[in-house]
């Protein structure tokens, strides 16, 4: 049984689908993009590193 086919029984279009995990997907990007951000008192305490250190070091990540 493929994706459509159950879909379709369920009378849902496949387009919620998309975009239920495009949201996922957004949601989780921005999680990990944020997440630094939140490390930088931790990482200032534990290491000694500056503030402006850490955030040239968050900046310039791939």
């Amino acid at each position: 049984m493929s994706i459509a086919s159950y879909l379709a029984r369920r009378s849902l279009h496949y387009g919620w689908l998309v975009a239920g995990l495009t949201f996922l997907a957004l949601l989780v990007a921005a999680g990990i993009r944020a997440t630094p951000s939140v490390l930088i008192v931790p990482l200032e305490q534990e290491f000694g590193w500056s503030r402006a250190t850490i955030s040239l070091a968050i900046s310039i990540k791939a």
